[in-house]
């Protein structure tokens, strides 16, 4: 039920995909899934958009919360993942602060959405008092963000990123 309450709020205006725990909405096009890799700790999906008629590639990335978990070995992968494959966007449930990934540093030409052009509470998780910014929105240089917001809702444990943007 919770879930069908929140796919309610963009079944009208967005295509929508759901992986594993993860709901992305666009405004655009699946294309495809073009693979997904799994290792202990992290799943990534890569799928192809459109989007204002110009082909993207989407990481759609969760990563296992679990505090026992290393990070550095699961970061150090995806990063590789990103320099190999070059996604426009990389969204997700890292579970990992985004202070972290930039302490980590991102693959050359990568930035956080947030960094960017984010204003505002950026802490995603816990609901309903988010105290950690655990979900994240990487984009390549490709990508001209104008819009990166996070918004409330009850049907999640998590806020919902919101991101809008050109494309170079």
């Amino acid at each position: 039920k919770k879930f069908n309450d929140f796919v309610d709020l963009f079944k009208e205006k967005y295509k929508y995909l759901f992986r594993y725990k993860l709901l992305i909405a666009v405004k655009g096009e699946y294309l495809k899934s073009k693979w997904s890799f799994t290792q202990p700790g992290m799943m990534v999906w890569m799928h192809e958009i459109a989007v204002k008629g110009k082909k993207l590639k989407l990481f759609i990335v969760d990563i296992r919360a679990d505090p026992l978990l290393p990070r550095r070995p699961i970061i150090d992968h995806l990063k590789s993942l990103i320099e190999k494959h070059k996604p426009d966007i990389v969204v997700g449930d890292l579970n990992i602060p985004r202070r972290y990934i930039r302490k980590l540093g991102l693959p050359y030409g990568y930035s956080h959405a947030y960094d960017l052009v984010g204003r505002g509470w950026s802490y995603s998780w816990p609901m309903p008092f988010p105290m950690l910014g655990l979900d994240q929105i990487i984009c390549s240089s490709r990508i001209r963000p104008y819009l990166y917001s996070l918004k409330s809702y009850w049907s999640s444990d998590h806020r919902m990123q919101e991101f809008k943007f050109d494309i170079k």
